[in-house]
């Protein structure tokens, strides 16, 4: 069974399953167990929590190879989003559980950085 959440990632079952074998997670998706929490009190974001980046560049397979290396030996979800209408650009959906803000910023700051990434959403 698929957990709802993850139905808006794609339709098809066996696709979900087929994303998940390329990256490594496990069939009970530990990785979306955390969710964003707001604390709307205070309006700070509760930590760790799942975040999620769009990474733009303009070849397909070198954004991914960078995503890859650059998260390599944590868990995440890397899901192609779309390509622009003329094919010169490519995005990607990453999700992944950061354990702070700093984190998450230094995370943002290494993809931008990365010369086959034009830009981070």
């Amino acid at each position: 069974m698929i957990p709802v959440f993850l139905r808006k990632y794609a339709g098809l079952r066996s696709f979900i399953h087929w994303r998940l074998r390329v990256i490594g997670a496990s069939r009970e998706y530990p990785l979306m167990r955390c969710v964003m929490e707001i604390d709307r009190e205070n309006g700070v974001i509760v930590y760790p929590c799942q975040w999620s980046y769009r990474v733009i560049g303009q070849d397909r397979d070198g954004v991914r190879e960078a995503v890859e290396a650059i998260l390599s030996g944590r868990e995440f979800l890397l899901f192609y989003s779309k390509g622009s209408t003329g094919g010169k650009y490519h995005s990607w959906n990453i999700d992944l559980v950061v354990r702070d803000e700093v984190e998450r910023n230094e995370l943002f700051a290494l993809f931008k950085s990365h010369p086959a990434v034009v830009m981070v959403i």
